[in-house]
């Protein structure tokens, strides 16, 4: 987008969208602006609203997934009926979509997504879900201060690198 920009070259969405895939399967997701629902691989994207504050706690434990290991052992997923409400407007509605095939695949190689999945669940995250591939894990939290103590917790008690963010949300 910069490119484009500076560059002046005024391309398409749908030209910047076929170049940001060659980069990369999830890459045209950071093109769309404000938000989009993911489906397939990260390249089918749709618009949605969501009209509620909160806040979303990254955490990772320092430890590398094999992105290619992880898509190896994954498998096939039928796409075809990726659906996404327009609006979100409810915290269950929002907590109800978090979802990811590569999870699953992704805990049996890395036991430390699933610990840490746990650990949000002890801290009253509202929703957790890995992130991509792995082994970055989040947890989304209704209330700052939650949010707040979670991120400070994975940084004292495990050494984990976390930080406490306020998504785009329109």
């Amino acid at each position: 987008m910069a490119l484009n920009q500076l560059l002046e070259l005024d391309l398409a969405p749908e030209i910047l969208h076929k170049e940001a895939l060659a980069l990369g399967a999830d890459v045209p997701f950071f093109l769309y602006q404000p938000v989009a629902w993911a489906c397939g691989i990260g390249d089918k994207l749709s618009p949605v609203e969501i009209v509620l504050p909160f806040w979303i706690v990254l955490v990772n434990p320092g430890v590398g997934v094999s992105t290619a290991q992880v898509y190896r052992a994954l498998a096939p997923v039928d796409y075809s009926n990726c659906l996404m409400p327009k609006i979100i407007t409810t915290q269950d509605g929002l907590v109800s979509l978090l979802h990811n095939d590569l999870e699953r695949v992704a805990m049996n190689l890395c036991a430390e997504i699933g610990t840490l999945k746990s650990s949000f669940v002890e801290l009253n995250a509202d929703g957790v879900l890995m992130s991509g591939s792995g082994a970055t894990v989040f947890g989304v939290f209704f209330s700052y201060d939650q949010a707040q103590t979670a991120a400070k917790k994975f940084v004292d008690e495990y050494g984990y690198w976390s930080q406490v963010v306020s998504p785009i949300t329109s």
